[in-house]
């Protein structure tokens, strides 16, 4: 893998295991994701993901900052718009969790709390399921408006371990629900204890997070090990971070649905059981995580293969565009297939990198490719590319496109 620098500086924001706390020192290292060329846009330098000896957990250690992640997630908040559009996949993925929920027994009378709401999808789904108390806690103002102008569902503005006092929302839930949300956190733990403030006696966190167990059976370039994504879960760990805080696990499922350029997601549901959880030794968990992430590896090493092999279809050598600013693009430059030199421009249909610069070239519109020579250009996006190149023609460019999925 090809590294701008070192990413061995020191100055880490989490250098350790985020369930049982073991140094980064003592866990195994398995891959780097390098994010160096994309500094106003990526909220961290670099990483390196790890495997705990102790507990089997994955995630992404020695963590260095190129944003504080409040400063990150609110400059991505400034470009939500007022329209917003569920992705058929992600509807789904919506439903499926609603019927989950109802499947595990949780009855339509149960206050329902969902934090990082988002605009309001989910807890709309669960309406739409017949659950009447529900609520949201979101960040975003314009998220909430959203929620509350179109859905009528309640939503408070705030993040927990942040700005927003939620404390007339203490105890009143029998569902706290984080949906997508922990494989975010730098610390997960603390969220899972904050969580039980909000919970009635007998109550329950219900989430959704992507499975390491089931990440090699999608085709993509190192997509799961992001730019946002930093902790990598797999059940047995997970039930080791929520015993730490009193909750066993009641219910799960696998959802093979992959929404958003992803895999699929596991929902779980845990209860707050304050009574002594017995867990076995760490040994066999740390064995299925390497199992689990070396096949990954493997199977993202034969996407990159074939994608080089591709790239030799095409005559590259007076330059090339690539539409597409993302984790992708990333990891393409960090592992040589896209060379800083051979690019011209980069672009890109999210306002929020418009103007930043990024490995060497200042992202703009794609409309402003209507002006520069007719360079082939690379779709640097597996999740959007048929929409991508649906747009480019619709725009009337006449350059040669280039697929790479």
């Amino acid at each position: 893998m090809k590294v701008r620098g070192s990413l061995d500086t020191g100055k880490y924001i989490r250098n350790s295991c985020p369930v049982c706390g073991l140094s980064d020192a003592k866990t195994k290292e398995v891959f780097i994701r390098d994010y160096r060329g994309m500094p106003e846009s990526a909220p961290f330098a670099g990483y390196t993901v790890r495997v705990c000896p102790n507990c089997g957990m994955a995630y992404a250690g020695s963590l260095e900052e190129n944003i504080p992640l409040g400063e990150y997630y609110a400059m991505l908040s400034r470009y939500e718009g007022g329209n917003y559009v569920l992705s058929s996949k992600t509807e789904q993925v919506y439903e499926h969790f609603a019927d989950f929920l109802e499947e595990a027994g949780i009855p339509k009378d149960a206050a329902v709390l969902d934090i990082g709401c988002a605009f309001g999808g989910l807890l709309k789904k669960l309406k739409d399921h017949g659950y009447r108390k529900v609520q949201g806690i979101e960040p975003s103002e314009t998220n909430a408006r959203y929620a509350k102008d179109t859905y009528g569902i309640d939503v408070c503005v705030g993040s927990l371990g942040g700005e927003g006092d939620f404390s007339e929302l203490f105890g009143r839930f029998d569902l706290v629900i984080l949906s997508g949300v922990l494989e975010h956190l730098l610390e997960p733990g603390a969220c899972i204890k904050e969580c039980k403030n909000f919970l009635c006696t007998g109550g329950m966190i219900g989430i959704r997070v992507p499975e390491l167990k089931y990440f090699a059976d999608y085709d993509n370039v190192y997509q799961e090990f992001s730019i946002e994504h930093i902790n990598y879960f797999s059940m047995d760990p997970l039930m080791r971070l929520f015993a730490r805080y009193d909750f066993t696990l009641v219910s799960k499922v696998y959802d093979p649905m992959p929404a958003m350029g992803l895999g699929g997601t596991e929902f779980s549901l845990w209860k707050y059981e304050p009574e002594e959880i017995i867990l076995g030794d760490g040994a066999k968990s740390y064995s299925l995580s390497t199992i689990f992430l070396d096949a990954y590896l493997s199977r993202c090493q034969k996407v990159t293969d074939a994608i080089r092999m591709k790239m030799l279809e095409w005559d590259l050598s007076k330059g090339y565009y690539i539409w597409g600013a993302s984790t992708q693009t990333a990891a393409l430059f960090q592992l040589g297939i896209f060379e800083e030199e051979k690019v011209d421009a980069i672009v890109d249909s999210s306002p929020k990198f418009h103007g930043k610069r990024m490995y060497g070239c200042r992202v703009d519109k794609p409309k402003a490719l209507l002006e520069k020579e007719k360079l082939p250009i690379i779709i640097s996006s597996q999740y959007a590319q048929v929409a991508i190149e649906k747009k480019a023609k619709e725009m009337g460019l006449e350059n040669e496109l280039i697929l790479l999925f």
